[in-house]
């Protein structure tokens, strides 16, 4: 299979963190590779001996490198497994599942990373087999000797399997496409809806009415991700709330078996209502997410369903403060 995102002019990071869950029976193949239309930044990672190889390359000539490590090991075993990959400028880590992370350097100057397509699972021909297809006729100075001198790894064999919640740099590039967010993509996969209940992991169950949770304020001040899954019997309810200052603050609640996401800013609330269709309250398991895909855009995605709002003016940083309450908001002495 093949699932190919185009990122239009590229995108160009210091810092980079992808998560993907996979389930196969095959020994190789191809989970995850990145393209530049002008430089030969690769980040390459694929099933090889039923372990996971990451390959990282950045910059070209003079001051350039790469570096090539494995993680894990039997993961052949069909059943799913979750990667994780963290490069901090030339620092880097990776894990499978709740293995220790496996942390290395890599020896460049160059601490960005370009790209501008993602390929998924496999590539094509017009883009893996000719390195000259992805200069688009740009010209590099020659270099040294002593020089790093970058080159296309290796074609991976197809992948062969499932693959679910791709997230690269908190975009959710699954659910974004399902969703018809990303526009320009190519996919020759067979996409197929999960049940929510498979994937759910630690659940915690609210059994009487006035039972919550407290947890550390929500980090939010210029972006917001927020993914959970929940199922419930009940018409309303409160699920998160997390005060802020002045007026500041962001809320999810059940409103006759609908979700109701509101924020406030400083300039008042604005409340996103869900798009799904149908109560939400019958007692199945239902994925939520929440984004801010722009400064002044907002989404609710509910079960793939995207509805969206927007904000206006200069204040656009959300300004939280204090525990962030699931289940029940309980007035403390400091919001008293």
């Amino acid at each position: 299979m093949v699932l190919k995102f185009d990122e239009g002019g590229g995108l160009t990071n210091e810092a980079d963190d992808v998560l993907l869950r996979f389930r196969t029976t095959r020994p190789a193949g191809l989970l995850l590779t990145t393209r530049h239309d002008r430089s030969l930044d690769v980040l390459d990672i694929r099933l090889e001996g039923a372990r996971v190889r990451v390959h990282l390359q950045m910059g070209n000539g003079h001051g350039g490198a790469e570096k090539t490590f494995y993680v894990g090991q039997s993961l052949n075993d069909d059943i799913y497994h979750s990667f994780v990959f963290r490069r901090r400028g030339t620092k880097i880590s990776a894990l499978i599942d709740d293995d220790e992370p496996v942390v290395e350097e890599i020896a460049s100057k160059v601490t960005l990373l370009s790209y501008s397509r993602i390929f998924i699972g496999s590539t094509n021909s017009a883009d893996s087999g000719n390195a000259n297809s992805l200069f688009n006729g740009a010209v590099f100075g020659s270099t040294s000797s002593s020089s790093f001198s970058p080159s296309l790894p290796p074609r991976a064999e197809d992948f062969s399997g499932s693959m679910q919640q791709l997230i690269i740099n908190g975009r959710e590039y699954f659910d974004l496409a399902a969703t018809g967010q990303l526009t320009k993509q190519e996919s020759s996969a067979s996409v197929v809806q999960s049940s929510p209940e498979s994937t759910v992991h630690h659940a915690v169950s609210f059994a009487a009415q006035n039972t919550y949770i407290g947890l550390p304020q929500m980090k939010a001040y210029d972006s917001i991700d927020v993914r959970f899954q929940f199922r419930t019997f009940e018409q309303n309810g409160l699920m998160l709330y997390n005060p802020g200052k002045a007026s500041d603050f962001m809320a999810v609640e059940l409103i006759n078996g609908r979700l109701h996401y509101t924020l406030n800013l400083g300039y008042g609330p604005i409340t996103i209502k869900d798009n799904a269709g149908g109560t939400l309250s019958d007692n199945k398991w239902h994925r939520v997410s929440i984004g801010r895909p722009s400064r002044y855009k907002h989404t609710l995605m509910v079960d793939g369903h995207v509805a969206s709002a927007s904000t206006r003016g200069d204040n656009f940083h959300l300004d939280l403060d204090g525990i962030l309450f699931l289940g029940k908001f309980v007035v403390t002495q400091n919001q008293s």
